[in-house]
Protein backbone atom coordinates (compact mmCIF):
# COMPACT_ATOMS: atom_id res chain seq x y z
CA UNK A 1 0.00 0.00 0.00
CA UNK A 2 1.60 3.24 -1.14
CA UNK A 3 1.21 6.64 0.54
CA UNK A 4 -0.87 7.82 -2.41
CA UNK A 5 -3.85 5.72 -3.41
CA UNK A 6 -7.03 5.95 -5.42
CA UNK A 7 -9.38 4.79 -2.68
CA UNK A 8 -12.14 6.94 -1.22
CA UNK A 9 -9.93 7.87 1.74
CA UNK A 10 -6.95 8.97 -0.35
CA UNK A 11 -7.58 12.61 0.62
CA UNK A 12 -6.33 11.94 4.16
CA UNK A 13 -3.17 10.28 2.90
CA UNK A 14 -2.50 12.91 0.25
CA UNK A 15 -2.99 15.67 2.81
CA UNK A 16 -0.44 14.04 5.09
CA UNK A 17 2.02 13.64 2.24
CA UNK A 18 1.74 17.36 1.53
CA UNK A 19 1.87 18.31 5.21
CA UNK A 20 4.97 16.23 5.83
CA UNK A 21 6.50 16.79 2.40
CA UNK A 22 9.74 18.56 1.68
CA UNK A 23 13.08 18.41 -0.04
CA UNK A 24 14.97 16.27 2.46
CA UNK A 25 15.80 12.73 1.36
CA UNK A 26 16.44 9.29 2.83
CA UNK A 27 20.20 9.89 2.47
CA UNK A 28 20.13 11.31 6.00
CA UNK A 29 20.57 8.61 8.65
CA UNK A 30 17.37 7.62 10.42
CA UNK A 31 18.72 8.73 13.79
CA UNK A 32 19.52 12.15 12.34
CA UNK A 33 16.09 12.37 10.75
CA UNK A 34 14.39 11.53 14.04
CA UNK A 35 16.27 14.27 15.87
CA UNK A 36 15.60 16.76 13.08
CA UNK A 37 11.92 15.76 12.98
CA UNK A 38 11.51 17.06 16.52
CA UNK A 39 11.92 20.56 15.08
CA UNK A 40 11.47 20.15 11.33
CA UNK A 41 8.30 18.75 9.68
CA UNK A 42 10.27 18.07 6.48
CA UNK A 43 12.40 15.53 8.32
CA UNK A 44 9.26 13.84 9.62
CA UNK A 45 8.03 13.77 6.03
CA UNK A 46 10.99 11.60 5.09
CA UNK A 47 10.27 9.26 8.01
CA UNK A 48 6.64 9.13 6.88
CA UNK A 49 7.64 8.09 3.36
CA UNK A 50 10.11 5.52 4.71
CA UNK A 51 7.62 3.78 7.00
CA UNK A 52 4.12 4.38 5.61
CA UNK A 53 3.86 1.21 3.52
CA UNK A 54 4.88 -1.08 6.40
CA UNK A 55 2.54 0.59 8.90
CA UNK A 56 -0.41 0.67 6.49
CA UNK A 57 0.22 -2.96 5.56
CA UNK A 58 0.18 -4.01 9.21
CA UNK A 59 -3.07 -2.13 9.76
CA UNK A 60 -4.63 -3.71 6.68
CA UNK A 61 -3.92 -7.14 8.16
CA UNK A 62 -5.49 -5.99 11.42
CA UNK A 63 -8.70 -4.49 10.07
CA UNK A 64 -9.17 -6.19 6.68
CA UNK A 65 -10.37 -3.07 4.86
CA UNK A 66 -8.07 -0.78 2.87
CA UNK A 67 -10.03 2.40 3.55
CA UNK A 68 -10.10 1.81 7.31
CA UNK A 69 -6.40 0.90 7.23
CA UNK A 70 -5.57 4.17 5.49
CA UNK A 71 -7.58 6.14 8.03
CA UNK A 72 -5.78 4.41 10.89
CA UNK A 73 -2.40 4.91 9.21
CA UNK A 74 -3.16 8.62 8.93
CA UNK A 75 -4.11 8.72 12.62
CA UNK A 76 -0.93 6.82 13.48
CA UNK A 77 1.37 9.28 11.74
CA UNK A 78 -0.47 12.31 13.09
CA UNK A 79 -0.07 10.89 16.60
CA UNK A 80 3.60 10.11 15.92
CA UNK A 81 4.19 13.63 14.60
CA UNK A 82 2.67 15.12 17.74
CA UNK A 83 4.68 12.80 20.01
CA UNK A 84 8.02 12.81 18.17
CA UNK A 85 9.43 15.40 20.56
CA UNK A 86 9.10 12.89 23.41
CA UNK A 87 10.59 9.98 21.45
CA UNK A 88 13.67 8.41 23.01
CA UNK A 89 15.81 5.77 21.33
CA UNK A 90 15.72 2.73 23.63
CA UNK A 91 17.49 0.41 21.21
CA UNK A 92 14.36 -0.81 19.41
CA UNK A 93 13.87 0.26 15.77
CA UNK A 94 11.96 3.50 15.23
CA UNK A 95 9.41 1.49 13.25
CA UNK A 96 8.67 -0.55 16.39
CA UNK A 97 7.50 2.68 18.04
CA UNK A 98 5.24 3.35 15.06
CA UNK A 99 3.89 -0.21 15.20
CA UNK A 100 3.00 0.32 18.85
CA UNK A 101 1.04 3.48 18.02
CA UNK A 102 -0.65 1.71 15.09
CA UNK A 103 -1.57 -1.25 17.28
CA UNK A 104 -3.16 1.07 19.84
CA UNK A 105 -5.16 2.76 17.08
CA UNK A 106 -6.33 -0.62 15.76
CA UNK A 107 -7.31 -1.76 19.25
CA UNK A 108 -9.44 1.36 19.75
CA UNK A 109 -10.97 0.91 16.29
CA UNK A 110 -11.90 -2.67 17.13
CA UNK A 111 -13.41 -1.67 20.47
CA UNK A 112 -15.50 1.07 18.87
CA UNK A 113 -16.86 -1.27 16.19
CA UNK A 114 -17.78 -3.80 18.88
CA UNK A 115 -19.62 -1.18 20.94
CA UNK A 116 -21.68 0.05 17.99
CA UNK A 117 -22.36 -3.52 16.80
CA UNK A 118 -20.89 -3.12 13.32
CA UNK A 119 -19.80 -6.40 11.66
CA UNK A 120 -16.10 -6.83 12.34
CA UNK A 121 -14.95 -7.08 8.72
CA UNK A 122 -16.21 -6.36 5.25
CA UNK A 123 -13.21 -7.39 3.15
CA UNK A 124 -14.13 -8.88 -0.20
CA UNK A 125 -13.07 -12.36 -1.20
CA UNK A 126 -10.48 -10.82 -3.51
CA UNK A 127 -8.91 -8.90 -0.63
CA UNK A 128 -8.56 -11.80 1.75
CA UNK A 129 -9.08 -15.52 2.03
CA UNK A 130 -11.78 -16.96 4.24
CA UNK A 131 -9.22 -18.55 6.54
CA UNK A 132 -7.41 -15.25 7.07
CA UNK A 133 -10.71 -13.58 7.83
CA UNK A 134 -11.52 -16.22 10.45
CA UNK A 135 -8.11 -15.78 12.08
CA UNK A 136 -8.37 -12.00 12.07
CA UNK A 137 -11.87 -12.08 13.56
CA UNK A 138 -10.67 -14.48 16.25
CA UNK A 139 -7.70 -12.24 17.08
CA UNK A 140 -10.02 -9.29 17.61
CA UNK A 141 -11.81 -11.23 20.37
CA UNK A 142 -8.60 -11.43 22.42
CA UNK A 143 -7.88 -9.00 25.27
CA UNK A 144 -6.01 -5.97 23.96
CA UNK A 145 -2.65 -6.91 25.52
CA UNK A 146 -2.71 -10.37 23.92
CA UNK A 147 -3.97 -8.90 20.64
CA UNK A 148 -1.14 -6.38 20.52
CA UNK A 149 1.57 -8.94 21.25
CA UNK A 150 0.39 -11.59 18.80
CA UNK A 151 -0.12 -9.17 15.91
CA UNK A 152 3.23 -7.44 16.44
CA UNK A 153 5.00 -10.79 16.76
CA UNK A 154 3.46 -12.41 13.68
CA UNK A 155 2.37 -9.56 11.40
CA UNK A 156 5.52 -7.45 11.59
CA UNK A 157 9.21 -8.33 11.12
CA UNK A 158 9.96 -7.59 14.78
CA UNK A 159 11.67 -10.17 16.96
CA UNK A 160 10.35 -11.11 20.39
CA UNK A 161 12.96 -8.88 22.03
CA UNK A 162 12.01 -5.95 19.79
CA UNK A 163 8.33 -6.40 20.63
CA UNK A 164 9.28 -6.35 24.31
CA UNK A 165 11.26 -3.13 23.85
CA UNK A 166 8.48 -1.51 21.84
CA UNK A 167 5.92 -2.31 24.55
CA UNK A 168 8.29 -1.61 27.47
CA UNK A 169 7.75 -5.06 28.96
CA UNK A 170 10.04 -8.01 29.67
CA UNK A 171 10.74 -10.49 26.89
CA UNK A 172 9.43 -13.24 29.16
CA UNK A 173 6.14 -11.35 29.43
CA UNK A 174 5.90 -11.22 25.64
CA UNK A 175 6.46 -14.99 25.41
CA UNK A 176 3.91 -15.65 28.14
CA UNK A 177 1.28 -13.47 26.46
CA UNK A 178 2.03 -15.11 23.12
CA UNK A 179 1.52 -18.55 24.60
CA UNK A 180 -1.80 -17.57 26.21
CA UNK A 181 -2.90 -15.73 23.08
CA UNK A 182 -2.24 -18.72 20.82
CA UNK A 183 -4.18 -21.00 23.16
CA UNK A 184 -7.11 -18.57 23.33
CA UNK A 185 -6.96 -18.08 19.57
CA UNK A 186 -7.11 -21.81 18.90
CA UNK A 187 -10.07 -22.18 21.26
CA UNK A 188 -11.91 -19.28 19.61
CA UNK A 189 -11.33 -20.65 16.10
CA UNK A 190 -12.56 -24.08 17.22
CA UNK A 191 -15.62 -22.44 18.79
CA UNK A 192 -16.39 -20.57 15.57
CA UNK A 193 -15.93 -23.72 13.49
CA UNK A 194 -18.22 -25.67 15.81
CA UNK A 195 -20.83 -22.93 15.68
CA UNK A 196 -20.74 -22.79 11.88
CA UNK A 197 -21.01 -26.57 11.71
CA UNK A 198 -24.11 -26.52 13.90
CA UNK A 199 -25.79 -23.93 11.69
CA UNK A 200 -25.46 -26.02 8.52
Amino acid sequence: MEPTTGSRHSTNVSHLAIQFGGTMTETNSEDDLIEQAKHNPEAFGVLYRMHYTAIAGYLLRRVGDESDAEDLAAETFIAAFRAIGRYRNTGAPFRAWLYRIASNKANRWSGLRTRIAVPAYSASEEQDTESHSVIRNAIETLPSKMRTVITLAYWTPMSTSQVAEALSIAEGTVKSRLSRAKLALRQEIERQASQEGGER
